[in-house]
């Protein structure tokens, strides 16, 4: 047999093909046959196809050219491929023309919205969205709140993904009563946090805030993942302050609009074992996190308990070590021991090899040390060739800034009330876990001199 009857015969496509390949042309025939007569005529243009399909596609003969047609593999309908290889011209022939069913699920229960977040498809995702009733409603009531099988929504999909053209789009379609939790019980905003997206983080921020949004808002904040950790703990996980400034945009939004007892509450929120936002911030190498919330707890604290010592007397706050002297250990977070293991945020900074969090907060206080945390967390402030700043981020660093030297001294007390002595719960310090540095060692014992020396 020659080699030229062994070739086999040209591949005639069928409508996945046609849609996968971007012929709006070939499709918009298609279309039309269906929507003229119903079905494909085997006596058209079209009867060389009908006869040519295969498993992909489980529909009968009549149907395996419908616009609507479903394939066996993946359940997904022409439109889905439209839209996840960002066919424009392809989905609107099918829309427009072909008034095919926008809300079908594949087998993974996506809908058309998660493949164009999926794949960054912000073109026709912008055109989908921007359809006019009854689309509209389909669009936001539902689709955008679709969960797939892992419970992702077309949200989740483009923060996970990184698509924040399309994350922006899909986002102006959130309510405050729709927040969605995907199978590890992370919003949408523990997603943006933990794929580093801090453009889109600090823009939720920077949005005028109507009172809808500020209950979503408040929501996202309040809600834990399946480890009972709140997005300000995923800021602070991430390494070396990647996620500090939208930390700082929060700290300074909560504060302008609530209570200080209720923001310091959210800072200081433990997840299911007991670690805090100091935990997280010291096993990360985020001083700047680390910094902010302490410093921020500290004000709180020293305020509060003037207000009160101005109403009802002094209020003892003081607690005695072993060794006599007198600390603020009881209330000072940078003491606080997880629940598993005993750890507290100086024994985990120590674990993780963290030296440089380390010496620049235990040292914060000793002479050579030249780590201003206000002024690299709010570098704006200091620049003189910064024409704006925020009123929320100069209020927030004026809260942060002493009004006088007794707040100064509570403060420099705080830096200075780490117990490193503090065991775990294999009866090892900070200072013999693990494969332990020369210069960590070294850091505590400078910080315990400092401490004696300020006595």
């Amino acid at each position: 047999m020659s080699t030229a009857s062994q070739q086999p015969g040209p591949v005639i496509p069928n409508i996945f093909a046609v849609v996968r390949a971007g012929d709006d042309e070939i499709l918009r025939k298609i279309v039309r046959e269906f929507r003229e007569k119903g079905s494909i005529n085997n006596s058209t243009f079209f009867s060389k196809f009908t006869s040519l399909f295969n498993t992909d596609l489980k529909s009968n003969a009549a149907d395996a050219w419908s616009p609507n047609t479903k394939n066996q593999a993946f359940g997904r309908t022409p439109l889905h491929y439209a839209c996840r290889l960002g066919h424009l011209k392809c989905a609107k022939i099918l829309v427009e023309e072909g008034k095919v069913h926008v809300h079908e699920l594949n087998h993974n229960k996506w809908n058309i919205l998660h493949d164009c977040a999926r794949f960054g498809q912000v073109e026709v995702l912008a055109w989908l969205l921007s359809l006019p009733s009854p689309y509209t409603e389909v669009f936001t009531h539902s689709l955008s709140l679709q969960q797939t099988n892992f419970g992702s929504t077309p949200l989740h999909l483009a923060l996970r993904h990184q698509h924040v053209e399309c994350a922006q789009l899909l986002y102006s379609l959130q309510s405050s009563t729709n927040i969605k939790f995907n199978l590890k019980k992370q919003t949408f905003l523990h997603v943006a946090i933990e794929e580093s997206l801090l453009d889109f983080c600090n823009r939720l921020l920077k949005t005028p805030m109507t009172s809808q949004k500020h209950t979503n808002f408040m929501n996202l904040m309040q809600a834990r993942d399946e480890h009972g950790n709140l997005p300000i703990h995923y800021c602070c996980v991430k390494p070396d302050d990647r996620m500090f400034f939208f930390l700082r945009c929060t700290v300074a939004y909560l504060h302008s609009t609530n209570n200080i007892k209720n923001v310091l509450r959210l800072v200081m929120t433990k997840d299911r074992v007991g670690n805090n936002a100091m935990h997280y911030s010291f096993g990360s190498n985020s001083i700047l996190c680390a910094c902010l919330v302490f410093h921020y707890f500290l004000i709180c604290f020293y305020r509060i308990k003037s207000e009160l010592e101005s109403s009802t007397g002094p209020t003892p706050t003081k607690t005695t070590t072993s060794d006599g002297s007198s600390t603020q250990k009881t209330q000072n977070p940078m003491n606080a021991q997880n629940t598993a293991m005993f750890q507290s945020p100086i024994f985990i900074a120590a674990k993780y090899n963290q030296p440089d969090a380390m010496r620049k907060f235990l040292l914060y206080y000793a002479p050579e040390s030249t780590f201003d945390y206000l002024r690299e967390g709010f570098p704006e402030l200091y620049d003189e060739r910064s024409s704006s700043v925020d009123d929320m981020t100069r209020k927030l660093h004026d809260f942060l800034t002493p009004k006088d030297q007794n707040e100064l001294d509570f403060i420099k007390k705080g830096f200075l009330g780490v117990d490193t002595k503090l065991v775990d719960r294999f009866g090892f310090t900070a200072d013999q876990v693990g494969l332990i540095t020369d210069e960590i060692s070294n850091i505590i014992k400078q910080y315990e001199q400092l401490k004696n020396a300020n006595k």
